[in-house]
Parts: structure tokens; C-alpha cells; sequence
């Protein structure tokens, strides 16, 4: 028998030969969900047979599209550290985003035909890392916006391309889709919360399977409503304020429908697709959420028969999770 077990933001589950168990850690509005109880192994056999909550697209691409390795990489590549401080991005000097990427990428650093896209082009400093770091990939895309971004076609490497648009606008995100599917997807753009929020739920789809999508610069949820970046004011943001506000607010409710399997919710879903999320990963000021691969998702728990929650405050909170959602 195979499984996978893991550790996320808040909830944690553990597994022995015969039995699983549940330890909650209350990071929203959740709390209170969880009732204390245990349930043999048999209950949690995977079903192949079982078709999935959601439909998402990318599971519907050939078996190629998503090779998740391991790849074979020559040898002498400058580690992405230096590559990041060379082209002083503010990924290294401020953030020190390196420490992520360093093993967020180099599974996929030399895959043949990798796709790529940064929202957020400013200088083109980060754009010409990734043509650096990746060694054979088949797009480099950058979506630059505004002035800020002027001439920063000359500045990139050859595998590299530039489009202008607004990532909270439905247009620019469909020209993204359709240049996909991506297997990393990196959000360092507006850093306007609302626009992270839109552009996770708009693109999500368009991730290859066992694809990466990261978005960097959270602080600006936190930030004192009015606070301008990047010419754009934020609204109702703060550590009190709600996933209709706060892109990490909206993913903390993502994250929850990790646990769906397990406790028997199969009408435990906020964003379209999030069936497919397999992992969210925090850092600081940066977060990852990662598609399962095929293979994952083939071993999916089986849905349990026994329900672990209170149905009518679940539903409750599903409807109001999905009320602040974005219209994409």
C-alpha cells in the first residue's frame, strides 16, 4: 500500500501500521471543526477508481507534460544564490528569497522544455536569473506593467520574452493562459493583495501538473490601509482583516482543504481546481503552493465514510470562505 503524509500550515496527521490520527492546530476560522476520534487504515485504502471533486484541466494534458524527473544537470552551474545576488535583485539584498528557491527549483533547474513565468518585470533583474539558472527551458516570460518597466526588453537573456499587461485584469490573465501550461508560475508583481488573489485563482488552472506557484512580497497584507505600492493604494489590509482583503488570509482557507479526505468532506473547496493542491509551504514573506503530480494524485485517500465535523458549521463556513472569493 502506498500513501502520502505530510505536514501543513496549521494541521498536521500522523500514520502507524494500523491506525491514522489528527492533530489540529486552529489557524482560522476552522476552529472547532475537528471532533477527536480515530479510524482504521482500511478506511483510507486509495482508490484509483475515483474521480476527482474538480475537473481541472491539467490533468487532461498528455503524460509528458508534467515529467517530474529527476533530471540530469551538467556540471559547474553557478548555485542560484549567486546567480540572485549577481543581477541584484531585491530577492537576495532584502528578502533573501534564495534559501526558497534554492530547493524549491533545482528539481526542475534542468528539465527540457520547462516553462516559466514572472509577473513582475521591473529591470528584467530576476527574468535574466531564470534564463541563467534554468539550462534548457522552452519559455522565459516576463508580464511587465506600467513605466517602471521601460526598456527591459534590452536587458534580458535569450531565452527570455517580455509581454506588458495588468494582472488584475481578465485579458492579460487569459494571454498567460493561453501561452501556458507553466510549471512555475511566480507572482512578483503589484504586490496589491486583491491582484494576488486574482491571479492565483485566474492561473491555478494553467499550472502543469507537480507545478510551483509562488508569490512573494505578503507584507503588504499587512500593511495600514492606504499605503501605496506601486501606485496602487491598499485596501482594509492588516493582521484583522478578512480573505476578501488579504491574499494570505484566502490561501490560510485554501490550505484547508487539505484535510478533505481524511474527515469526509467532499464539499471542502474554496478555490476552482484546489482538488489538485497538494502542499502549501511558508516562508518568510513568501509562500508556494504545489499541483500534485499524477502520480499523487492517483493515490489520493479514498474519501472517508465517516464524518469527522460538524456538517452545518463546515457548510456555513464554505459558503462565507467562498463569498470573499474573486470573480475570474
Amino acid at each position: 500500500m502506498r500513501f502520502l503524509a505530510g505536514y501543513v500550515l496549521g494541521f498536521s496527521f500522523g500514520i502507524s501500521a494500523t491506525m491514522i490520527s489528527f492533530r489540529f492546530s486552529p489557524i482560522s476560522d476552522l476552529k472547532g471543526f475537528m471532533v477527536p476520534t480515530t479510524a482504521t487504515m482500511a478506511e483510507f485504502e486509495p482508490n484509483l477508481a475515483e474521480k476527482p471533486v474538480d475537473a481541472d484541466p491539467a490533468f487532461d494534458a498528455p503524460d509528458d507534460e508534467d515529467d517530474v524527473g529527476p533530471f540530469d544537470c551538467p556540471g559547474g552551474l553557478t548555485n542560484i544564490t549567486n546567480l540572485i545576488k549577481r543581477s541584484g535583485s531585491d530577492k537576495f539584498f532584502t528578502h533573501h528569497y534564495d534559501r526558497y528557491y534554492d530547493y524549491w527549483l533545482k528539481g526542475k533547474r534542468c528539465k527540457p522544455g520547462l516553462k516559466i513565468v514572472e509577473i513582475g518585470a521591473e529591470h528584467g533583474r530576476s527574468l535574466k536569473v531564470w534564463d541563467d539558472y534554468f539550462t534548457s527551458p522552452k519559455t522565459v516570460l516576463g508580464l511587465a506593467y506600467g513605466n517602471s518597466a521601460g526598456g527591459v526588453e534590452k536587458k534580458l537573456g535569450p531565452k527570455t520574452t517580455v509581454i506588458w499587461g495588468d494582472q488584475s485584469k481578465n485579458e492579460t490573465m487569459q494571454e498567460l493562459i493561453a501561452r501556458g501550461p507553466w510549471d512555475i508560475i511566480i507572482d512578483d508583481g503589484s504586490h496589491e493583495p486583491s491582484h494576488m488573489i486574482y491571479s492565483l485563482f485566474s492561473l491555478w488552472k494553467s499550472l502543469k501538473p507537480g507545478g510551483l506557484y509562488v508569490i512573494e512580497d505578503l507584507e503588504t497584507n499587512y500593511w495600514f490601509h492606504g499605503k501605496v505600492v506601486y501606485a496602487y493604494r491598499v485596501t482594509n489590509t492588516g493582521i484583522g482583516t478578512t480573505a476578501k482583503w488579504s491574499a494570505v488570509k484566502k490561501i490560510e482557507q485554501i490550505t484547508q482543504v487539505l484535510v478533505r479526505h481524511q474527515i469526509g468532506a467532499k464539499n471542502l473547496t474554496v478555490m476552482p481546481g484546489d482538488e489538485s493542491l497538494c502542499a502549501v509551504e511558508w516562508g518568510m514573506n513568501i509562500v508556494r503552493l504545489r499541483k500534485c503530480t499524477r502520480e499523487e494524485r492517483a493515490f489520493h485517500p479514498k474519501m472517508s465514510p465517516t464524518v469527522f465535523f460538524d456538517k452545518k458549521k463546515m457548510d456555513a463556513w464554505i459558503e462565507e470562505a467562498k463569498s470573499t472569493n474573486p470573480t475570474v
